[in-house]
């Protein structure tokens, strides 16, 4: 059932009455369903919803609202999946009241606070401004890895990677200087270099690797067209994969950050990738629905596993480089053997009520984990894919990873929330 803002606010625009206010329907619309990824610290694509003033700037893909036409609008083509990717992008989709709320607003001319409603806004900021808050907030997690042999949690935030001693607790280190969120980190093999990825939507990819003790910047890539969403070390710790929103997986030099090659067949975004133990393979999952593997020595596409019924947001690799997991927006988990010519569908689970985030397969490969945009953490037996135990969560939880040894596992959310479980 549609809220009754929303019933009344169309029953006025079907009467030919007062058009939708931005104040009283169209701000708590996109505060509500846009707000998570558009706000505060977490403006996605330099976009953000907060007011009227920063919504018609508009971000990186240009001017959401064109007054009078809400068909060349992006803000409706995103919400209606005219413009790629859908919005929001956790897997819901905006009622046809929402969207029709939206597309009468901007046909009536997209104005802002009336007068009256922007004098209060304003007594309503001041007096917000005289009010102390409960709490203060935590910077927002997208991505966490931990140190291989070593005490460090690297957790990816808005321009900034976070070093945390997992055994303490406390923060010990900022790496900064990035442009935009970090989206993707990792610990090369030997844990002395860590790696960061993101970049500005609809500009650029950006990767930059740290050594993890002296805090040094070692390389600064770029080299995509868009914004980069996977990340990986090969085996060995002389290559660095990336992928990026603009359909590509580049392959790096860790050292210099020279580009080795690229890697081209995936005709959508590509939002992760994973080498398999020893290097020999790279997988990656797009949001084109396949999951492909490749020969990272050069650049040949192998195969794709074309099962999954809707676009792929992770991989994961399990410790003896046979098997490949995946999951993304139809809510299942798929475990494939690979084979050197082919694959072979093991199991498929439906495991969440909505769109799975991230997976993480332990180091002794007996359990896999699952983050889903319904919040929360699964695990499951990976010889079958039982689940085992159900987490609750706050928010989406985009940081999941084992610890080294296996006993704990991270949760990182974009509430900004952390915690170690153990297994």
């Amino acid at each position: 059932m549609l809220r009754p803002v929303l019933l009344s606010a169309m029953a006025a625009s079907a009467l030919g009455a007062q058009p939708p206010s931005y104040s009283a329907d169209i701000a708590p619309l996109l505060d509500r369903r846009c707000g998570a990824c558009h706000s505060g610290q977490a403006r996605m694509g330099e976009f953000a919803v907060d007011s009227f003033a920063m919504l018609m700037r508009g971000g990186n893909h240009g001017t959401p609202v064109i007054p009078g036409k809400p068909e060349e609008s992006l803000l409706v083509q995103f919400v209606t999946g005219k413009a790629y990717p859908k919005m929001p992008m956790d897997g819901t989709t905006l009622s046809d009241g929402e969207i029709r709320l939206i597309e009468d607003w901007i046909r009536a001319g997209g104005k802002g606070p009336a007068e009256a409603e922007a004098a209060t806004s304003r007594g309503a900021a001041r007096a917000a401004a005289e009010l102390k808050p409960r709490k203060v907030a935590r910077p927002r997690i997208f991505a966490g890895a931990w140190q291989p042999g070593g005490p460090l949690l690297a957790l990816g935030g808005h321009k900034k990677v976070t070093l945390r001693d997992a055994a303490a607790g406390k923060d010990v280190a900022t790496l900064d200087g990035h442009q935009d969120a970090i989206r993707a980190v990792a610990f090369s093999p030997d844990g002395r270099l860590v790696a960061a990825a993101g970049g500005p939507c609809a500009k650029a990819g950006e990767a930059k690797i740290w050594d993890a003790a002296s805090r040094r910047l070692v390389a600064a890539i770029t080299g995509h067209a868009d914004c980069i969403y996977g990340l990986a070390f090969s085996p060995d710790g002389k290559m660095l994969a990336t992928s990026s929103y603009d359909k590509l997986i580049k392959l790096w030099d860790a050292a210099t950050g020279a580009e080795i090659r690229t890697l081209k067949d995936h005709i959508d975004a590509v939002y992760a990738v994973a080498f398999t133990a020893g290097g020999r393979r790279l997988v990656s999952g797009s949001a084109d629905r396949g999951v492909k593997v490749w020969d990272p020595a050069t650049g040949r596409r192998l195969y794709t596993l074309s099962d999954a019924t809707d676009g792929i947001n992770t991989v994961a690799v399990d410790p003896t480089g046979q098997l490949v997991a995946a999951g993304g927006l139809d809510k299942s988990i798929r475990i494939w053997r690979m084979g050197e010519s082919g694959g072979e569908l093991l199991h498929t689970q439906m495991a969440h009520e909505d769109a799975i985030l991230k997976l993480a397969w332990s180091p002794d490969g007996q359990v896999l984990a699952s983050s889903s945009a319904d919040r929360s953490v699964k695990l499951f037996r990976a010889s079958d894919l039982t689940e085992l135990r159900s987490i609750p969560g706050t928010d989406w939880a985009y940081a999941l990873e084992f610890s080294p040894d296996g006993k704990r596992l991270a949760v990182g959310r974009l509430d900004g929330s952390l915690a170690v479980y153990e297994r």
